[in-house]
């Protein structure tokens, strides 16, 4: 393997724009034992070009590549690429193995667990409970199978086809997989395999090597910080203290127990009268010591260290109770359990500043909230640890990943330019239309809505429209817009199942092929970040807005916090000092939103399309324009009236079709 160059695994006759130039820079990075942070549009061939520039440096230093996503789509991709790759290798007479693999439930086929469990952890317990009491056949054929399986893995194999194959023979999936990781070049994931600490140690395990073998790379890693923050955070409600109580009476625990149960439900749910008096509603920030006093005062103990033993037991005794479900083959998840683990967690973080005690109360329920504001704590211990590093997306900024995530600091760092050519892409900024709050008046939406009719009625085919919020949908649907447009309309609701709003999807999508649709939705949705619109299936995506938050008790407490490990200032604009914790905490995830929606047309480099920024402040706003990627602002063109919208449409598509 020595000697190997990206351009021996490279699978395909020509390189996209700049993606040659990407494979360098990876690979001589990663070959110094160093990580690297890349931005590059979706459309620039990322996956077999961090493939072609690591395979050389793994296989040449025995090292595996671990690919973390976050869907299964992405995970399949990366084996699809890696599947390539060694048919060119095959030629070459070498060859190359890849898995992807997904979660347990999702590759299990034990009916039990599959109907029964709704958490990696639940999946876990049940799976490890039904093993070792011999209630799954489809464990207990893997051993009469396993060598066969290990002597067919001969290439490349996405955990779907895997997954048919294992179905047939009647064995269980994740198990082979788990078999299969240790010998494969490439294992594509999911975020939880590598990050999350209840399931990380099992995984490497698996791999057969230590986190110093392996070079990882984080995909889609805008949203690295934002699942770190979420593991690591932890909340009840009143709804968790009485079903505790339900299943402690269910399970006939110990008298003293329940009653402590009780005295804890009654206190606590005490504490909104305490910190907000008469009002019902309100959110603020509490002491680690308030609810620790609280609950020692209905107990009649004194001291915090009582408080944790009398946690422990609950959390141990919900252990016992989903050791019972599990061995009954139901679901293993226990309420006595998830409070006693957040009592815990509430007490092992008692002195630290990196975490937000939130406590909310509506109407007559509460919430506790023990928030993560250090995304740095879960990821941090596996980028210290690996041989090397490539985080790569096409929205997040380089050097506030490096900072935010505790990236080592000789980290490199890459902006990859715009690889779309301009006949394939038209960039519009209205410059006198905004969501400010001051300004949103009927004319201003009545202005967006002239605008968006102007789009959508000139263009071939389907057309998203993103807005900042349901508040500006519902005021731009008030301006009669659905009768305006010369398309099917369909409307993203707030509060919709996932499986209503994926069909809504799947019926937009194909709408395309008979002259279009137009979807209205909002930033930060699952359509805006989540969705692929390949071949076609969007021309078009307006972006109504800038999806700026509501200020709330945690985004503060998060500003606070960063303010505090990351001083300094950002930018000076308009009068007012912006600060690096407003940055990092409110206004880059925003921009990241930003961009999000508007890379849903351009999926390739060869796919055409128009976006438009109905929004002034994408130009007028230099902390806007200077957070946006450069290869979504680069060549933007500026218009006022609904007559420029209209022409520069009509002028980019023509005659032609995208």
């Amino acid at each position: 393997m020595l000697g190997e160059t990206p351009k021996n695994f490279f699978p395909y006759p020509e390189f996209y724009p700049f993606q040659e130039e990407l494979v360098r820079t990876i690979h001589s990075t990663v070959s110094e034992g160093r990580s690297i942070v890349v931005q590059a549009a979706t459309g620039t061939g990322k996956t077999v070009a961090a493939l072609s520039a690591l395979l050389p440096v793994a296989l040449s230093n025995e090292k595996k590549i671990v690919w973390a996503t976050r869907t299964h789509t992405q995970a399949k991709r990366v084996v699809e690429e890696t599947e390539k790759i060694h048919e060119k290798r095959l030629s070459d007479g070498g060859k190359l193995l890849g898995i992807s693999i997904i979660g347990r439930k999702e590759m299990c086929p034990n009916p039990k667990l599959r109907k029964n469990v709704l958490s990696a952890t639940e999946a876990m317990i049940l799976c490890s409970k039904l093993k070792k009491e011999k209630g799954c056949e489809f464990f207990a054929k893997i051993w009469e199978q396993a060598d066969s399986f290990l002597e067919k893995f001969s290439r490349p194999i996405t955990a779907e086809k895997l997954i048919s194959s294992c179905s047939k023979s009647g064995v269980c999936a994740y198990e082979i997989a788990k078999l299969l990781v240790a010998r494969a070049d490439v294992v594509s994931c999911n975020y939880h395999h590598v990050f999350n600490p209840t399931i990380r140690d099992r995984f490497i395990k698996h791999l057969g090597v230590d986190w110093g073998d392996v070079i990882l790379v984080v995909d889609e890693a805008h949203n690295l910080d934002r699942f770190s923050l979420e593991t690591s955070s932890n909340q009840v409600t009143l709804k968790t203290l009485d079903n505790a109580i339900d299943e402690a009476n269910k399970y006939q625990v110990e008298e003293e127990l329940l009653e402590v149960l009780e005295e804890i439900r009654n206190g606590l749910l005490s504490l909104p009268e305490k910190v907000f008096g008469g009002n019902k509603n309100g959110e603020t920030i509490i002491s680690s010591e308030k609810l620790i006093e609280t609950v020692n005062g209905c107990l009649g103990y004194s001291t915090p260290k009582e408080f944790y033993y009398q946690a422990e037991e609950i959390l141990n005794r919900g252990e016992t109770i989903r050791e019972a479900k599990a061995s009954a083959g139901q679901r293993p998840a226990s309420s006595l359990h998830k409070l006693g683990e957040f009592l815990v967690a509430w007490y092992e973080t008692r002195m630290r500043e990196d975490y937000a005690r939130i406590l909310t109360t509506n109407g007559e329920t509460f919430k506790l909230e023990l928030c993560s504001l250090d995304p740095r704590n879960l990821v941090q211990p596996i980028f210290s640890q690996v041989y090397a590093s490539l985080s790569m997306s096409g929205t997040l900024e380089p050097r506030a990943y490096r900072k935010t995530l505790g990236l080592p600091k000789n980290s490199g760092l890459c902006y990859l330019p715009n690889p779309f050519p301009p006949e394939n892409r038209l960039v519009l900024i209205d410059t006198t239309t905004t969501t400010l709050a001051k300004m949103r008046t009927p004319k201003m939406y009545e202005n967006m809505a002239e605008k968006i009719v102007a789009i959508v009625n000139n263009t071939p085919s389907n057309i998203l429209v993103f807005t900042a919020s349901y508040e500006v949908l519902d005021n731009l649907f008030k301006t009669n817009l659905p009768k305006k447009v010369k398309k099917k309309v369909y409307r993203e609701t707030q509060g919709a199942t996932p499986e209503k709003s994926k069909d809504m999807m799947e019926n937009f999508k194909r709408e395309a092929d008979s002259g279009g649709a137009v979807w209205f939705g909002v930033m930060k949705g699952r359509h805006s970040e989540g969705e692929d619109f390949p071949r076609g299936q969007a021309n078009a995506v307006i972006l109504v807005g800038l999806p700026y938050p509501e200020s709330s008790v945690r985004i503060k407490a998060q500003i606070k916090y960063y303010n505090k490990v990351f001083p300094g200032v950002w930018i000076r604009e308009h009068g007012r000092i912006y600060t690096m914790g407003e940055y990092y905490a409110y206004w880059l995830p925003s921009y990241y939103a930003l961009a999000q929606a508007a890379g849903r047309v351009h999926r390739s480099h060869k796919d055409r399309g128009i976006i438009f920024f109905l929004e002034n402040r994408v130009f007028t706003h230099r902390k806007v324009r200077e957070s946006l990627p450069k290869w979504l602002t680069d060549e933007s063109v500026l218009v006022r009236s609904v007559e420029d919208v209209e022409l520069q449409t009509k002028n980019f598509w023509g005659n032609n079709n995208p």
